[in-house]
């Protein structure tokens, strides 16, 4: 599939403040990567963007007026902030795109999950020449002073469309479907206010007081199917990065040591042939795999101290429960 990156970089260190994969360059896109950015790390003061229609629309470049955010003057055909998204853009060629075709991909949540893998273990991490440091060294977590609350900042992109209400069911369309009035407000004309991001629910300003108010969906006669959950995981070497960001640590047995050698440990505890039936090595082979691998030489120690303390004879079961209470988990 085709999809774009939209990013928003910090102009002094050229860390990632926020990067989103979507599927077409459009306005929810712009606005949904910058709203991610400020509700994080707070407003900018000057925001520098291309000459490219969403970056260029009134309702993007409103949203930044009314937040007090001045938009650089710039002019078509001229160099991409002197060089420094282009600096960023062939990081993102090599270390992403490039490792893509070798990459199996779910879907697009999927693929953005592979993205911020990227930025967070790659790009923040990786000595910048022109910085002489790394991005998430220069930007050291640093925060705008001027914070504001997400309903603010998300009201500030909102679309108005005056429409009429139905005088008797009071339903108005909308783009994001049909929704109900409040009773009182049936059959007038109303301003609403629509957000570019679709799943965001609209708004209704009530007449006099100007309040927004939420509006009730219309209920619909067809049946509306929740998608199946999908499994997120490919193999490849981006999915390689995400488990490692994400702290699933891929078991590694040493050599020699696995299952068997478990087999002669617990007959040694329980003084008789361990597995004696298929039920117990079923039993056994599924508290190895919650437990291990294990290393070989602190599993024969516990072992030791499990015999000492329980002796021979006792159930199979009692074993490995005490063969759990020594196992630690590793950290994330």
């Amino acid at each position: 599939m085709t999809f774009h990156v939209l990013t928003v970089i910090e102009d002094v260190s050229r860390a990632v403040l926020a990067a989103i994969v979507a599927l077409a360059p459009d306005l929810r896109a712009a606005v949904q990567v910058f709203r991610m950015a400020a509700r994080r790390w707070g407003l900018n003061a000057r925001f520098y963007a291309d000459r490219a229609a969403i970056f260029d629309s009134h309702v993007f470049r409103a949203g930044l007026a009314q937040l007090g955010i001045h938009r650089i003057r710039t002019w078509s055909r001229n160099p991409e902030a002197h060089g420094k998204i282009e600096a960023y853009h062939r990081v993102l060629i090599a270390w992403f795109v490039g490792r893509l075709p070798r990459q199996k991909v779910v879907d697009l949540e999927h693929l953005q999950q592979l993205l911020d893998a990227f930025v967070e273990t790659l790009y923040q991490d990786h000595h910048h020449r022109g910085l002489s440091s790394t991005p998430r060294q220069v930007l050291a977590d640093q925060i705008s002073k001027r914070q504001m609350s997400s309903a603010r900042i998300d009201n500030a992109f909102h679309v108005e469309r005056t429409l009429k209400a139905h005088p008797k069911t009071g339903e108005v369309d909308l783009p994001q479907g049909t929704y109900l009035v409040p009773d009182e407000l049936r059959g007038r004309r109303l301003t609403f206010l629509l957000d570019p991001e679709e799943q965001v629910p609209p708004l209704v300003v009530e007449p006099g007081t100007e309040r927004h108010l939420p509006l009730e969906r219309a209920a619909v006669s067809v049946e509306v199917k929740r998608p199946p959950h999908v499994q997120r995981w490919g193999d490849g070497p981006l999915q390689t990065l995400y488990d490692a960001w994400q702290g699933k640590v891929r078991p590694v047995a040493e050599p020699g040591f696995g299952l068997p050698e478990i087999f002669l440990l617990l007959a040694e505890a329980v003084g008789r042939p361990v597995p004696r039936s298929d039920a117990e090595a079923a039993l056994i082979q599924h508290a190895y795999r919650r437990l291990g691998p294990l290393p070989k030489r602190a599993t024969e120690t516990a072992f030791r101290r499990i015999r000492r303390a329980l002796g021979q004879g006792r159930p199979l079961q009692a074993y490995l429960d005490a063969l759990a209470q020594r196992v630690a988990q590793p950290s994330r």
